[in-house]
C-alpha cells in the first residue's frame, strides 16, 4: 500500500521522493516474487484515493496520471521491462475515489533502477523485497549471487 505517488500527506505538498519510493517497490517486486501495489490506500488500508495526486498534474484525471506514472517507469526501468512485467489499472470506487493498482509479474531478468544522483549522474541500483519492505543490495558480490540464484 502507498498513500500516493506525489502528494506528501505529512508535509501537505508535492514530494518527488515519493515517486522514487514507488519505483523502488515496483523494482523490488519484479526482482523477487512479483506483487501488487495499491496507490491511494494507506498502510491501515484506509482509502485515500488519488485526487490529491491528480491535483499536482497538468491534467487532473486518471488517464494523465497513468501517462505520468508510465513515463516515470519507462525512464527508470526501460520500456521493454515495463511492457513485459508491469500491468496498471485504475479503479473508480463507489465512493467516487480512484485507486491505482500496479501488478508486477516476477521478472525473468534482473532490473536495475536508474536514478540521477546529487551530481546529476545516472546511477543504477538493485532492489529486492524482504518481507513487507524493499531493500537495496549494494554489494556487487551479493547482487551477483542473488542474480545467479534467482534468474539462472
Amino acid at each position: 500500500f502507498k498513500s500516493s505517488l506525489r502528494w506528501d500527506y505529512r508535509q501537505e505538498k508535492v514530494n518527488p521522493e515519493l515517486e522514487k519510493v514507488i519505483m523502488k517497490t515496483i523494482a523490488a517486486f519484479g526482482n523477487t516474487d512479483g506483487g501488487i501495489l495499491l496507490i491511494g490506500v494507506d498502510d491501515d488500508k484506509n482509502i485515500l484515493g488519488l485526487e490529491q495526486d491528480f491535483k499536482t498534474l497538468k491534467k487532473k484525471d486518471a488517464d494523465y496520471y497513468e501517462v505520468h506514472l508510465r513515463n516515470l517507469m519507462h525512464k527508470m526501468m526501460g520500456v521493454k521491462y515495463v511492457s513485459k512485467y508491469i500491468r496498471t489499472q485504475f479503479e473508480k470506487l463507489e465512493s467516487e475515489e480512484y485507486v491505482g493498482k500496479i501488478k508486477v509479474i516476477p521478472a525473468k531478468e534482473p532490473l536495475y533502477l536508474k536514478f540521477k544522483n546529487k551530481n546529476g549522474q545516472l546511477e543504477e541500483k538493485f532492489y529486492v523485497r524482504s518481507g513487507n519492505s524493499s531493500h537495496e543490495i549494494k554489494s556487487i558480490a551479493e547482487i551477483n549471487d542473488y542474480i545467479n540464484t534467482k534468474f539462472k
